[in-house]
């Protein structure tokens, strides 16, 4: 006839072990759970922050692009001002075009 292996229940019965009790492993089951619901809020929290970030980020570098773009695109000229002195008046000179060949007659 074979010899029994011992199981683990009977090892620990024979060290003198204890079952674990019912209400601390209830207690431990509560805590992981609380635990999992903090870390699954902490990461919706940051995923909304990081969205809200990149979403920033974009608007905020679409504005930059569109600024330069803009500057880029206006024709400027020389006033003459640059051997003036830093105080006192300036007087400067606004140029612009004023054209009505395009406008139908009536």
């Amino acid at each position: 006839m074979p010899t029994p292996t011992p199981t683990a229940a009977s090892a620990a019965a024979r060290d003198g072990a204890r079952r674990p009790d019912p209400v601390a492993a209830r207690q431990r089951l509560a805590r992981q759970i609380a635990a999992g619901r903090t870390a699954r809020r902490q990461r919706a929290v940051l995923a909304v922050v990081g969205a809200m970030s990149a979403i920033t980020l974009l608007v905020s570098g679409s504005a930059w692009v569109l600024t330069s773009y803009v500057n880029a695109r206006l024709n400027r000229v020389n006033a003459g001002t640059s051997g003036t002195q830093s105080s006192g008046p300036v007087n400067l000179l606004v140029a612009g075009v004023d054209t009505r060949g395009s406008l139908t007659h009536k």
